[in-house]
Formats: structure tokens, sequence, C-alpha cells
């Protein structure tokens, strides 16, 4: 998606559109085991303000994963929301929160739509060209940052037994009660901790 400088106006400009399904299959690469499987539209906000530009946009990804226990694929939705500020190649960043002691009204509309659970000078900084904001690299690093660490298929799966690798969902292999305790920690069964 390129966003040329020139379209974004005084009132801003709101754009909703699709993501390219290489692009997102790219951005999930690197993490073994995730599978792009949907997203939703990119819903974007570009606002200029006081030379620099604002953005604010958030889409949902759908992946498949394996369960962290048992290794059954699931699909599973998450949110994906960012908000950055685009500076021109060379050009300074606007003084710091704490110089600006005033922020203007479109700061403060801006920072209470996008959440305003943050300072806008703690908002991300990216840099583009002056012309065209290619918003390609900034969707891929937030999608990353989104990811979940840890999906399960339900809260109670039981993983798989660790002798034979049956999954325990489905049928009790009758190893468990081989497994009810580890035996390298048999010894400090006996220790008494002084309360």
């Amino acid at each position: 998606m390129h966003v040329r400088a020139e379209e974004i106006h005084e009132g801003g400009l709101h754009l909703a559109e699709a993501i390219d399904r290489k692009l997102l299959e790219e951005a999930l690469a690197p993490c073994i085991g995730i599978r792009f499987v949907a997203a939703s539209s990119l819903e974007a906000k570009f606002q200029r303000i006081a030379g620099v530009i604002w953005v604010s946009a958030c889409f949902e990804v759908e992946v498949a994963v394996p369960c962290r226990r048992c290794l059954k694929e699931v699909q599973q939705k998450f949110p994906v929301e960012f908000s950055v500020r685009m500076l021109q190649e060379g050009a300074r960043s606007p003084g710091t929160h704490s110089q600006r002691t005033h922020r203007s009204k479109r700061e403060r509309d801006f920072e209470q739509e996008a959440g305003g659970s943050f300072e806008m000078d703690q908002v991300d900084v990216e840099t583009f060209d002056g012309r065209t904001i290619d918003m390609d690299p900034i969707v891929r690093e937030h999608v990353l940052l989104a990811v979940p660490e840890m999906v399960l298929c339900k809260d109670s799966c039981k993983g798989l037994c660790p002798h034979c690798g049956q999954d325990l969902n489905e049928t009790q292999c009758g190893h468990e009660a081989n497994f009810a305790g580890a035996p390298r920690l048999d010894a400090l069964a006996n220790v008494k901790l002084k309360g």
C-alpha cells in the first residue's frame, strides 16, 4: 500500500484497502509452524499536524498455528493496531513533550482517537521520502509484533503422552500413571523449608 503525501489534506485521509496476501505470508515466514489464512482490510487514518504525518491503522489477521500442547492445528484471529509518526527523511522531529507543554487541539484529538494511552512523542517514528508513504514495511513489522506467542486448542488440552506421543485428548494410553511425578524431582519431596 502506497499513499502519496499530497493526498493528505487538512481533514486527513481515511483508507480501507485489502492487504496483499504475499506481504502477510512473507511477514509470517520467520514464525515456524504458523500459516497465514486470511486478513481483513487495513483501515488507516492519515493526518498532517505541524509538518508531521500521523498514521493510525488497524486490521485483523487469521492464522493456522499448532496447539502448544497437542500440536493440533488451530485457526486463530488476532488484531493488529499501530500508530506511527511519518517524518520526511532528513527532517528533525518536533520538540519533545517536555519542551511543548501545550499540544494543539488536533494533536489532542488524534491522541484521543488513537487510544489516548500514550504520549504523542512516544509514538513510533518512521521516515519517508517526502512524497510517498510505503505502508508495507510498517504492516510487516506490526504483524510480527502482534503474533500470539502461545495458542491452545482449548484451555483444558491434555497434550501428548511423553512416552508414546498419543494425543491424550482423544485416548488415554495408560502411560500417564508412570509420569505422575518426575523421578528427578523425588529427592525434593523430603526437603523441609523453614518458615
